[in-house]
């Protein structure tokens, strides 16, 4: 027969291992609550991130609403300036002429006073 002591010696083993194993089972229960909490956590953030990245507007929109803008300034200014566009009359003639005149006269000016050798040093430089 098996003696008393060594059987309970061997339930006393067999309780402190259950104790102990009780003790890692909590552990890993509150390791694994700890982590949980912090996934879900990290969950709620990632869809505020998510939801916030759709109000977002894509640089290429811009960039689209830009140049659209753009282009409505610039027909605008076109039909605003095409319709304002008239017929030439005489006193538009005569201006033309008028300027003409004076812009060979002060060519002519330019010359006397050497101012046209002086442009051609200028373009020799520049080419």
């Amino acid at each position: 027969m098996v003696p008393l002591g060594m059987f309970w010696g061997c339930l006393t083993m067999m309780n402190e291992a259950v104790i102990a194993f009780g003790f890692v089972d909590v552990l890993a229960l509150a390791l694994l609550g700890t982590l949980w909490a912090r996934l879900t956590a990290l969950e709620r953030i990632i869809e505020r991130l998510a939801n916030a990245s759709q109000d977002i507007i894509d640089p290429k929109d811009l960039i689209t609403d830009a140049i659209a803008d753009i282009e409505d300034g610039i027909q605008e200014t076109v039909s605003g300036v095409m319709e304002q566009m008239r017929v030439p009359t005489i006193a538009d003639h005569l201006g033309g002429m008028l300027a003409q005149w004076g812009q060979m006269k002060l060519m002519k000016e330019a010359e006397n006073m050497g101012l046209g050798q002086a442009t051609a040093a200028l373009e020799e430089v520049l080419d």
